[in-house]
């Protein structure tokens, strides 16, 4: 990391820890929620600073966090009470679900933190969601399943230059926040989890990941990601050659929900990310979603955000 910005990181983070005069650290919060993120951001980035240990003391948070050692090590202490050591070049994800206590013996050793909003997950990070066989489960299983045990990823890479000046970048738009700085945010971490994934290896608590049911909320969630436009119960149903009624009960059981309520969230995941991250016309991207008349993708995104696909689109670009 370039001294500039590590500096000027470190005066950041020392700030705004001060400003919540340890609030999320010092508080021994069991919960951390996203008072964390200033107004209107779906990201907060700073180092964890040796002051920030919290000892044996776990604590959960309402979001995702990335611990990425650039120098150094780290301890991470999970709720299991197993720790782990992470290196140069670490990234360890950690989901909402988890219960957690990160420790540094000095601030001599770098560990940068990216917290990041449940919903930014859904909108900008989909197809890697979708695709990759380790990444899809981990996330899935905390978006569909009502298992709530502790999951987390750690990719274990080197710290290549590409990488290195990748997270210059971020932690520079974040600071600096120039323009459309969050449009280039959220585009640089898709490259930034796209190298680390290339040449990681990946260590998980695969323990979530290998039931049968896991295996066929996966399946379905896959199909439905694919098909989301025309996908009905009754269709879903055929392709899995299931009854409607059988695949109805599953789906509630094993996520809470009801099969239209899935249906929906995958929709909106995928509206969200169309909004967001392209320059489809509001009519391409309701035509995208399938729906009949522009009025009812309207109603769609007036129901779960309170205002027009064209406000929400222009309010989280700013």
């Amino acid at each position: 990391m370039k001294c500039e910005i590590l500096e000027a990181l470190t005066n950041y983070t020392r700030k705004t820890m001060t400003e919540a005069e340890y609030r999320r650290y010092t508080a021994r919060k069991e919960l951390l929620a996203e008072e964390v993120f200033e107004e209107k951001n779906d990201i907060f980035i700073n180092l964890h600073l040796s002051r920030a240990n919290m000892g044996k003391q776990l604590h959960g948070h309402d979001f995702f966090e990335l611990n990425y050692v650039l120098s150094g090590e780290c301890t991470q202490t999970l709720g299991s009470g197993e720790q782990i050591l992470l290196k140069e070049g670490s990234l360890c994800i950690l989901n909402p679900n988890a219960r957690h206590s990160l420790n540094i013996e000095n601030d001599s050793n770098i560990v940068l933190n990216i917290l990041i909003k449940k919903s930014l997950f859904n909108s900008t990070f989909w197809s890697l969601i979708e695709q990759h066989e380790h990444i899809g489960p981990f996330f899935l299983s905390y978006f569909l399943s009502q298992d709530k045990s502790s999951n987390f990823l750690i990719f274990n890479s080197s710290l290549t230059p590409d990488l290195v000046e990748l997270t210059d970048r971020i932690c520079g738009e974040y600071l600096n926040k120039p323009l459309y700085y969050k449009v280039t945010l959220r585009c640089l971490l898709v490259v930034f989890f796209t190298e680390i994934i290339r040449y990681s290896t990946i260590q998980i608590n695969t323990h979530t990941f290998t039931s049968k049911v896991s295996v066929q909320i996966t399946a379905l969630f896959q199909y439905l990601s694919l098909n989301y436009a025309t996908a009905t119960l009754v269709s879903t149903a055929e392709y899995f050659h299931y009854h409607p009624n059988y695949l109805s009960a599953f789906v509630k059981k094993h996520t809470g929900k009801n099969f239209k309520t899935l249906l929906n969230d995958i929709k909106l995941s995928q509206a969200n990310y169309y909004l967001l991250n392209t320059n489809m016309s509001i009519q391409s991207i309701s035509d995208e979603l399938g729906f009949s008349q522009l009025c009812n993708f309207y109603d769609f995104i007036k129901k779960a955000y309170g205002t027009t696909p064209a406000k929400y689109r222009q309010n989280a670009l700013k």
